[in-house]
C-alpha cells in the first residue's frame, strides 16, 4: 500500500508513475508479504482495490481531458457550419461531414467511459474471484450448527 510506496526509492516511484500512465496497477500487491497475518492481507487487498480504482478513475480523467481539443474541433467546426447555413448554405458533403464529427466526439468520450468502466470491471474480478490467493482474505460465512 502506500507506507511501501514511501519508503520506495526515488527511482522505483518514478519507474511505477510512469507505467501507470499507461495502465492503472497497485505499487505492491496485498500477497507479496509472506509473513502477514490474515487481517493484515485483508486490509491490504481493500488497499490495493482502493490504489486500483482510483488509479483507474485518475486514468479515466485525464484521458478524457486529452479528447478536450476534439471536442474544441467539434465545436468549431459545427459554428463555422451553422454560419455556412445561415449565408451561403451547406452541401450534402458538408452536412455528412458534420454528422461525422458529432458521432467521433459522442463516440469517442463514450468509448473512453465504456473501455474505463470495463477495465476496472475486470481488475476487481481478479482480485475478488480469479486471484489465486482470494479465499485467504475470502471473509468467513457463520456456519449455522442445525445444517451440519
Amino acid at each position: 500500500g502506500s507506507t511501501t510506496f514511501k519508503n520506495a526509492k526515488l527511482s522505483q516511484k518514478l519507474w511505477h508513475t510512469l507505467k501507470s500512465l499507461l495502465f492503472s496497477d497497485a505499487f505492491a500487491d496485498w500477497d507479496e508479504d509472506l509473513d502477514d497475518t490474515v487481517e493484515d492481507l485483508q486490509m491490504k487487498f481493500q488497499q490495493v482495490k482502493k490504489e486500483i480504482s482510483i488509479g483507474s478513475l485518475t486514468m479515466w480523467l485525464f484521458n478524457t481531458l486529452g479528447l478536450l481539443p476534439l471536442l474544441v474541433t467539434g465545436y468549431n467546426i459545427w459554428m463555422r457550419h451553422n454560419l455556412l447555413v445561415e449565408t451561403i448554405g451547406t452541401t450534402s458533403e458538408e452536412e455528412n461531414s458534420l454528422m461525422a464529427i458529432k458521432m467521433v466526439v459522442v463516440l469517442a468520450f463514450l468509448l473512453g467511459t465504456i473501455l474505463f468502466l470495463m477495465e476496472w470491471m475486470l481488475m476487481m474480478v481478479y482480485q475478488n474471484k480469479l486471484h489465486p490467493w482470494k479465499n485467504i482474505v475470502a471473509k468467513e460465512e457463520p456456519v449455522d450448527p442445525e445444517h451440519t
